[in-house]
């Protein structure tokens, strides 16, 4: 309930003035006060609590009106300053697409000039001359070009979000929208969010109670008791979740409905995650030991199935451009090289003496720990740094980059998080832990200075990064699987509970 309208709807717990309708306005905080009623109105508390501190409930209410206001202002600001981001990066397209149809024109303008030369007949049907020309000329591989098609997708769904106009990227014979495209618009559509990369949102410790407190969106998946790791694509439009039995799940997180179903060979998976680009799915875990990795834009295709000699049980895997990793249970860090057509290569990476439990990529380096309680960050297949991370039985579990680089924070069997300095050789930062057994995953909060730990206590915890104090514990018997998936295309966090279902909560 809003202060305001707990000044001005309640009445005052006396019976005299509840007849007189004198209703709350002020709310007694003062540690020594003994009264028993703390909501008052003006005559209790001009009586009863004089001299005491309480907050005037109306005038609350004024300031958090009055700082909302603020805010908006600034995120107008922001969406102002993001709308002309936009429309140069539009006049940019346009400069790009007068300059092709000058140069089109010209090459057209020749091979008729040629014709002409060499007496021959020229064409009957021109559009289609010069459609011949344009796939046959070495005008598609143009830098401009490049840059057109590189860039037209982005600025069209951002551009579609500030102005709904999508006239502007429809360029007759060079671009048109494909199903795909509109139905992708149309989903954003939906989620009435603006979810772009120029507008920084900031969550606060105070906002994330706010957010943990409220009811999750509750998604059933059928078909599986267990649930040990699901991805979430970065657009926010499909969420894929496996564990036991041998079931792979698609799921659209809007309507909450099962999109596909997957009966894989796999007894039980362990490790699921869409490439950035939201074209290829991987998925891997336990015996027959394979990954296979599907096409999102057409899941009716079988997947690629990539194998290696003793490849074991694979615990983790990400991507990073056309490369994927993977680490398992026979103690290598691989990676693999996709192409179009199919063919796949591979490197293996040793360094590890056991099992591998946990691992991060960026653009520069990557990073694994394991049962051996190292932490190795390797940078082109090369050991860059080893050292003992988790001195602990079954050593590190989980290891991540925090989102601008400069820290990687690792967890493992002796409970606690450890942040290392990544600008200064990886120098122990700090170190804290509050929950009572071993921590298996863990995930960041995008665009925040949180992070959320799920550990074999069956608790997640959420943690401000620059104090190191819990600030919220999340208690619902929650599997110690990598089930926490944090993502920013729509700011959400998703989680898995003892019952088989997703619980997400909108950022």
């Amino acid at each position: 309930m809003q202060l305001k309208q707990l000044g001005r709807s309640n009445m005052c717990y006396l019976q005299e003035h509840k007849e007189f309708d004198m209703r709350i306005k002020y709310l007694c905080v003062d540690s020594q006060c003994t009264l028993q009623f703390r909501a008052m109105c003006t005559d209790c508390y001009n009586k009863l609590h004089q001299g005491h501190r309480v907050i005037d409930l109306i005038e609350a209410e004024r300031l958090a009106y009055q700082q909302n206001q603020e805010h908006l202002a600034q995120f107008k600001t922001h969406i102002t300053k993001l709308n002309e981001i936009l429309q140069h990066s539009i006049k940019t397209i346009k400069t790009h697409i007068k300059r092709l149809q000058n140069q089109f024109k010209l090459l057209i303008e020749q091979e008729l000039e040629k014709l002409h030369q060499y007496h021959l007949q020229p064409p009957n049907d021109l559009n289609e001359f010069a459609e011949q020309l344009l796939h046959h000329q070495n005008i598609i591989s143009t830098t401009s070009m490049q840059v057109l098609t590189k860039g037209v997708k982005s600025l069209l769904l951002k551009s579609y979000f500030l102005t709904s106009d999508i006239t502007v990227f429809t360029f007759k014979d060079y671009i048109s929208l494909s199903d795909d495209s509109l139905v992708q618009i149309k989903r954003f559509d939906l989620v009435q969010k603006v979810l772009l990369d120029q507008i920084t949102f900031k969550t606060n410790s105070t906002e994330a109670l706010q957010i943990f407190n409220s009811h999750p969106k509750k998604i059933k998946c059928p078909g599986l008791v267990h649930i040990y790791s699901l991805d979430i694509k970065q657009d926010g439009t499909l969420i894929a979740v496996g564990g036991h039995p041998d079931t792979l799940l698609l799921i659209d997180p809007i309507s909450g409905l099962i999109v596909k179903s997957f009966k894989t060979t796999f007894l039980e998976i362990f490790a699921i995650k869409f490439s950035s680009d939201g074209v290829r799915l991987a998925v891997a875990g336990s015996c027959p030991y394979e990954v296979y990795v599907w096409n999102c834009n057409d899941f009716e295709q079988s997947p690629i199935i990539l194998k290696a000699q003793q490849l074991n049980q694979i615990n983790r895997l990400d991507f990073i451009s056309k490369y994927l990793y993977t680490v398992s249970d026979d103690y290598k860090l691989r990676v693999w090289k996709l192409k179009k057509n199919g063919i796949k290569n591979y490197k293996e990476y040793i360094g590890h003496w056991d099992s591998i439990y946990g691992l991060a990529v960026n653009n520069k380096h990557v990073a694994s720990t394991g049962k051996d309680k190292t932490l190795i960050v390797w940078f082109k297949g090369k050991i860059l740094k080893q050292w003992m991370a988790h001195d602990a039985e079954y050593g590190g579990y989980c290891v991540e980059y925090s989102l601008d680089g400069k820290l990687l924070i690792s967890t493992g069997y002796d409970k606690k998080i450890k942040l290392w300095n990544t600008q200064h050789d990886y120098t122990l930062i700090k170190q804290f832990s509050s929950h009572e057994q071993p921590i298996w995953t863990l995930g960041l909060l995008m665009n925040t200075e949180l992070l959320a730990t799920a550990s074999w206590d069956n608790t997640i915890k959420i943690w401000d990064i620059q104090t190191g104090k819990c600030i919220y514990t999340l208690e619902n018997h929650f599997h110690s699987s990598p089930c926490i998936n944090v993502k920013c295309y729509p700011l959400q966090f998703l989680a898995t509970n003892e019952e088989g279902l997703i619980l997400i909560w909108n950022l």
